[in-house]
């Protein structure tokens, strides 16, 4: 079924120049991953909004936002961002840095502490 040969570059022997060009199966990546052709297994759909526990079944679980695709347009970014739907709120974090950065840890820090500081103050 498979190929058990080393590769040429870890044979004992002078391999041909072309051994050291060809692929093995396992060598080869798969294609890209395909939502049309692969419905049955997949799916871009997006939930958005508060998790509940899964392994306590409640009417809650239902009231999520699912998105058909995870790309938003700027009318769908705007539309969560004002949303009030259940009481829902959102926080916008700047996560550019500048260019002249020179300790993007602290950037990283920073952009932290922000969502930390929305979510504590139920700023979200």
């Amino acid at each position: 079924m498979g190929n058990d040969a080393p590769l040429a570059c870890l044979s004992k022997y002078q391999p041909l120049i072309y051994d050291y060009f060809k692929q093995l199966f396992a060598q080869v990546t798969n294609p890209p991953i395909d939502p049309f052709r692969e419905k049955i297994v997949m799916s871009l759909e997006c939930p958005v909004g508060p998790e509940g526990n899964l392994l306590e079944p409640s009417a809650s679980l239902c009231h999520r936002l699912w998105l058909v695709n995870p790309i938003l347009s700027l009318g769908d970014l705007q539309t969560l961002k004002t949303t009030n739907y259940r009481g829902w709120k959102s926080a916008v974090i700047d996560i550019t840095c500048s260019s002249t950065a020179k300790d993007l840890g602290k950037e990283i820090d920073r952009i932290c502490r922000e969502a930390e500081v929305a979510a504590t103050t139920h700023q979200y």
